[in-house]
């Protein structure tokens, strides 16, 4: 039965571990990420000026809204970090709900589970892409990528709980998508320089792993300190009974 003290364990846990983490994850993209987008940009924008140029009479699309460079976009990446910072807290406190003895060490496991799947695994076929980029179809991609995720979570789970030799199909679940293989475009030439583009690559793996590192240790911790405090809280009520 789920009691009112354990509901709001869970959900501490997930908004301040989330908050932490986000933060985390968007101070280091300030300093990684976000130079080498705004870089790609001045290419993209290059590219479609020359494309406008040489399309005379063509009429250009209204562009998306996009929060201004500056401090605006700092803003916006910052909330939108923490967001989603807290998005994947609750999935790991869920997973914490289900365990015993949750400890920093396994919330690390959990975190690095966390970016094996929806991280890595996806990098694998679908590398992180710059401003300009070449693409496949975007729903190709999506569905790729959400196939990948599923069978990979699913396969690391196998892998980590199944008992004996019944674990080993969660190798296959891990494999599969990839022997399917990522929709692919018709020419991989982007844009931006090769160079920025396997900086990108890079730096944005490093970045993804550092962020489930401190959402998994963090939410772990938070979630066993809440976890003693409530039960100091009940031991008090019942000698003071």
């Amino acid at each position: 039965m789920l009691t009112g003290g354990f509901i709001n364990r869970i959900f501490l846990t997930a908004l301040l571990g989330g908050v932490i983490a986000g933060l985390t994850l968007a101070g280091v993209q300030y300093f990684t990420i976000i130079p080498m987008v705004l870089q790609a940009e001045t290419y993209e924008t290059s590219g479609a000026l020359l494309q406008s140029h040489e399309s005379e009479g063509s009429v250009v699309a209204e562009e998306a809204w996009a929060p201004q460079d500056g401090m605006e976009r700092t803003v916006f990446t910052f909330v939108n970090s923490a967001i989603v910072g807290i998005g994947f807290a609750f999935l790991l406190v869920a997973c914490f709900a289900l365990q015993k003895n949750v400890n920093w060490r396994k919330g690390i496991l959990w975190g690095l589970g966390g970016f094996v799947a929806i991280h890595l695994a996806p990098a694998i076929g679908l590398p992180p892409e710059l401003p300009g980029a070449a693409a496949a179809d975007l729903d190709a991609r999506q569905q790729w990528w959400l196939l990948t995720v599923v069978l990979t979570a699913v396969g690391l789970l196998m892998l980590a709980f199944v008992p004996g030799a019944f674990k080993w199909p969660g190798i296959l679940l891990v494999v599969l998508p990839h022997v399917l293989g990522a929709p692919q475009p018709d020419s991989h030439v982007g844009l931006a320089p090769a160079e920025l583009e396997h900086a990108f690559i890079v730096a944005s793996l490093i970045t993804n792993a550092i962020f489930w590192t401190v959402l998994g240790f963090v939410t772990a911790y938070l979630y066993r300190r809440f976890e003693k405090a409530q039960h100091s809280r009940r031991f008090k009520s019942a000698t003071t009974i």
